[in-house]
């Protein structure tokens, strides 16, 4: 063999390696670190019937992001409670709403209830 065919044939190897390693890759996925956000979390335990787990990731949930962010999950935690037949945790997370009593947490400073 000569020392010229010797880099032919790897550069062959090579580009009939390369679309099965490529191939693996898109088999495998992509790899997911960590936990889901709180909100598919709760999104797919509602759907699989598990309120409780579904409640407590959207209180989850209500710590993070903007104001109205946190009212609509707090709010999403309270049905999901509810639907778990226990209303005495969802009437815990509306008293723990900032500003429960009033409609001043959904609406800009300047406007009237």
């Amino acid at each position: 063999m000569q020392a010229t065919e010797l880099p032919s044939i790897r550069l062959l190897a090579c580009a009939l390696l390369l679309p099965l390693l490529l191939t693996a890759c898109e088999a495998a996925g992509p790899v997911r670190t960590g936990q889901a956000p709180p909100e598919e979390r709760a999104r797919q335990a509602a759907e699989r019937g598990d309120h409780v787990a579904a409640a407590r990731a959207w209180e989850q949930a209500a710590t993070r992001g903007e104001p109205p962010l946190r009212i609509a999950a707090r709010l999403a935690a309270t049905r999901e409670w509810v639907a778990a037949g226990d209303a005495a945790n969802g009437e815990r997370v509306l008293a723990t709403s900032p500003n429960s009593h009033s409609c001043a947490a959904t609406r800009p400073a300047r406007s009237r209830c």
